[in-house]
């Protein structure tokens, strides 16, 4: 409460991260999800802060209405499979985070993370574009689980690091929830890299579903905020940050994330900023 209390705005990104996670400690990572965004919405609901939620492309589940839109179905699989915590822990995260703003009013927005890509991201925990880059460049075959026919989209971090910093700025925002992704670097296995066999694994289901996602509503919600752009001028800073697999390189600099310093400015514009606690009924 206290952090919460101190600052302007909160921006919720921690979560239970990586596929061997998630399989060999389920209890850990639904209760480290849904227990730390308990904590973090009753603070800012205390003390009138707006909260941005990362949730996660996840939560489409198996629904094969693509590209995914923020409004479709979501189709989840059954609770026997350890491969779901994940996206149900997530996806209960959106509910309570979206009830705390129809009920209490607290001014929230919920982003879902796509694949953010980019300098100083590791393979640690499952991330793709790491695991290719470092296989490709010793000679090794590429690790896909199922039959490479499946599509990814790709953001870079510096979009996904503006996206969610102006979102929370965007009153039009409030309440709602948004694909954080793109139509332009969208990446099938066998169509890009060629086809072939590959190796499968037990947590091989968490790679065969397609997930490509509709970015139309965050575009218009921001004025056409352009995404995709920034891969390209870094891509080979990227690429030398994967193949060392070195994330203690320097960070990206003030000027990459300079354009959404405005946001402490505008909270007061929003009438977010109050620092005492909620009135009562």
């Amino acid at each position: 409460e206290t952090e919460v209390s101190q600052h302007d705005l909160v921006y919720h990104l921690a979560s239970a991260v990586g596929v061997k996670l998630i399989i060999e400690r389920p209890v850990e990572t639904v209760e480290t999800i849904f227990h730390a965004t308990d904590v973090v919405l009753k603070a800012a609901s205390k003390f009138r802060r707006p909260v941005l939620l990362t949730s996660t492309s996840e939560v489409y589940g198996k629904s094969e209405a693509i590209p995914f839109k923020e409004d479709a179905d979501v189709v989840m699989g059954p609770t026997s499979k350890r491969r779901w915590a994940y996206a149900c822990a997530k996806t209960l995260d959106e509910f309570l985070a979206l009830a705390h703003y129809k009920e209490t009013r607290l001014p929230v927005v919920v982003a879902r993370l796509f694949n953010t890509v980019g300098p100083r991201q590791t393979g640690q925990y499952g991330m793709v574009m790491p695991r290719f880059v470092r296989q490709a460049l010793a000679g090794e075959p590429l690790t896909v689980y199922g039959d490479g026919t499946q599509s990814r989209c790709f953001l870079h971090v510096n979009d996904t690091v503006r996206a969610l910093l102006t979102l929370l700025e965007c009153e039009s925002a409030l309440g709602e929830v948004f694909n954080l992704t793109n139509r332009v670097n969208v990446v099938t296995i066998n169509g890009n890299f060629g086809g072939g066999s590959y190796p499968v694994s037990p947590s091989a289901t968490f790679g065969q579903i397609t997930a490509v996602g509709d970015p139309r509503a965050v575009q218009l919600a921001l004025g056409q905020y352009a995404f995709g752009h920034s891969s390209r001028p870094n891509s080979e800073r990227s690429i030398s940050s994967w193949a060392s697999d070195d994330p203690g390189s320097p960070p990206p600099s003030e000027t990459e994330i300079a354009p959404s310093r405005l946001a402490r400015r505008r909270a007061g514009r929003l009438g977010l900023r109050d620092h005492g606690p909620r009135p009562g009924p």
